[in-house]
């Protein structure tokens, strides 16, 4: 699923996602009409070597230090150069001494990569060059409406976690704050997760603004006074999931948008990697002609652009997966001939957007 447009317009709108108090948040009305292209040529395309020893699926997360693209897909974790070489993997999955059972998500800290794997609840912290530093584990007592993390970032002197699903009937907080220690979580009030189908990105954390959205929910939150709050309300209308139809939950919203992509049903939305940038917001989400684009909203006026890439030969597809790293933007590509291979990334400088 892929690309998109839009005009920002600022209209009240009772927030009808879900649950707590309804609140007046922005609305964002979708245009499709006017997408800017842009043409990528050879040479901003990094191909990430593939090896028996390298091999990447979907991009999850990417953070770059020391001129080393550190890729996290799905359970594993490899260190490329800026040139796509590979260069070794940070630890393995296992049982023994810095290994882990499941990667749920990746940061850096200063020059230390951090793994947080959620099935043993524990943190592993490693060098950039793969070798094993100290792992902490997560002992806070549980409580009958609390659940374990699902991700964790730090923030400030604490970490943030988005929490995994606490099944049908539980009211579980969809966001915990963390001590430094990970021995205390205080549940943060607002919304409660009621699925357990995520994308492996739902946050953006930052130390002044904390952004959190979910699978086919089309309110972006933000984090305010220990609260979850809405933000943007994405109106993708006539393109949205039909208002005629039950789901009851986000498989099967996921499973009719499946079922129906081959039809003339022109679905829009699944707005994704919300990142914060000098006063935008840049996102991906899929557009009408069922590809992905880029989208960047100036925070002040509301303004939109969507961009659209056009790659050479036109073999290669955008995916999702985005990444602002100072004044660049890394995204995710796919060769259409060899879809088994390893992903590539292309990178653009934000002064040609």
């Amino acid at each position: 699923m892929n690309n998109y447009l839009t005009v920002f317009m600022c209209v009240p709108l009772l927030w009808g996602c879900t649950q707590t108090p309804s609140v007046e948040i922005n609305q964002v009305n979708m245009d499709f009409t006017s997408i800017r292209t842009i043409e990528v040529p050879e040479c901003d395309i990094i191909r990430l070597e593939e090896s028996s020893k390298s091999l990447l699926f979907d991009i999850n997360e990417m953070v770059i230090s020391n001129n080393k693209l550190i890729i996290h897909s799905r359970d594993f974790l490899h260190v490329f150069d800026k040139q796509g070489h590979f260069l070794h993997s940070i630890a393995h999955k296992g049982h023994g001494r810095g290994e882990y059972n499941h990667i749920a998500n990746i940061f850096l800290n200063q020059d230390s990569v951090f793994i947080f794997d959620s099935d043993m609840q524990r943190l592993l912290c490693y060098h950039l060059d793969g070798s094993f530093i100290t792992s902490h584990n997560i002992t806070i007592p549980k409580k009958e409406d609390e659940t374990s993390p699902c991700r964790l970032y730090p923030y400030l002197n604490s970490y943030i976690s988005v929490n995994k699903y606490g099944g049908e009937g539980r009211d579980v907080a969809a966001v915990s704050r963390i001590t430094k220690d990970l021995r205390n979580a205080e549940p943060l009030e607002g919304r409660d997760i009621k699925s357990g189908i995520m994308f492996s990105d739902n946050m953006f954390v930052s130390d002044s603004t904390i952004l959190y959205w979910e699978p086919l929910c089309d309110t972006l939150f933000t984090i305010t006074q220990n609260k979850i709050r809405p933000w943007l309300f994405f109106d993708f209308s006539p393109h949205t999931l039909p208002s005629n139809e039950s789901f009851e939950d986000v498989i099967s919203k996921i499973e009719y948008i499946n079922n129906h992509m081959k039809d003339d049903y022109l679905f829009a939305g699944m707005t994704r990697f919300h990142q914060l940038y000098k006063g935008f917001l840049f996102f991906t989400c899929i557009v009408p002609d069922k590809s992905v684009c880029l989208c960047r909203c100036k925070i002040n006026t509301l303004e939109i652009d969507i961009f659209k890439f056009i790659f050479p030969d036109k073999k290669y597809i955008q995916q999702p997966f985005t990444l602002i790293n100072g004044d660049e933007i890394y995204i995710e590509i796919r060769d259409t001939t060899r879809l088994a291979s390893n992903p590539s990334l292309f990178k653009i400088n934000m002064s040609k957007l």
